[in-house]
């Protein structure tokens, strides 16, 4: 039975193999909603992963159905909405503003800090 291999976006920086280390490797990841995005109707869970220079984002955790967030020059911060019975809400601005639901309060810190920590690298 042949396995199937993960979809990946490739660019000239990323190739596959490297990309795959590196999502392997990174130390923060988890599922994120997606609120309010460009080209996003409705919420939706996604697999999220923080590297040094890109927040990933996945279909599953099996990396299908890839894209990703550039982290330079991008703040990230409290949203502005108002918290939900399901969830607390954060941005990620750069070029594009994108809004996240996270379950807890100390995972809206987590991501908030992984955050911000990758895009002072730049």
């Amino acid at each position: 039975m042949a396995v199937r291999a993960p979809t990946l976006p490739m660019d000239e920086t990323h190739d596959r193999e490297s990309l795959l280390l590196k999502l392997s490797t990174a130390p923060y990841r988890g599922y994120l909603t997606f609120v309010d995005c460009a080209g996003w109707s409705s919420e939706e869970q996604r697999w999220c992963v923080l590297t040094e220079d890109y927040l990933w984002h996945f279909n599953s955790k099996q990396y299908d159905g890839g894209d990703s967030i550039s982290l330079e020059s991008a703040t990230a911060r409290p949203s502005g909405r108002m918290p939900t019975k399901r969830g607390l809400f954060f941005e990620i601005c750069s070029d594009t503003t994108y809004t996240f639901k996270v379950k807890s309060q100390s995972d809206l810190q987590g991501w908030l800090r992984a955050v911000q920590m990758v895009s002072n690298l730049f």
